[in-house]
This record gives C-alpha cells, structure tokens and sequence, in this order.
C-alpha cells in the first residue's frame, strides 16, 4: 500500500488532528490503547468485536477527514495524504 500526498501539513492540522482524536476518544469510551488497535489486524476477535471495530474506523476516518477538510486518511511524514491500493 503506498501514500499519495495531497498537500504538505501544517500545524493547524496537526492540531486539529489532535483535537479531532481527543474528542473521538472522549466520545467513544477509548484509551489511547484501545484507540491504537482501530487500524490492528484484530486476529482472534469475535464477529462482533471486529463489527465494532470496523465501525469506529470508519467513524474515525470521517473525523480525520473533517479535520483536516479535505478527503485524507491522515497526515505521515509531515504531509497530509491517502492510501493508495
């Protein structure tokens, strides 16, 4: 899987980034561990387990993309991008 850069990232979407994963984590009932392990593999977990994860993923990835106002997955190595298959 490779990255695409869209743009080079700032610090204000740096900072809504960590606000946007402060209010998620707050709103979900996460820790940083449980927050961590959305992206994990999940091996070993029930049906259920992996539906939850799932959808707080895509719950998630929606957040990061209102925050950074633009249709991204993230920001890595100082550039805000998307995943390309």
């Amino acid at each position: 899987m490779a990255w695409s850069t869209i743009r080079r990232a700032t610090s204000e979407d740096i900072a809504r980034v960590a606000k946007a994963r402060e209010r998620f984590m707050d709103r979900h009932n996460l820790d940083e561990i449980a927050f961590d392990q959305l992206d994990d593999g999940g091996y070993g977990e029930s049906e259920t387990e992996h539906e939850a994860r799932m959808y707080l993923r895509k719950l998630w990835r929606r957040c990061m993309r209102r925050a950074l106002q633009c249709d991204a997955d993230g920001i890595a190595y100082g550039h805000v991008g998307y995943h390309v298959d």
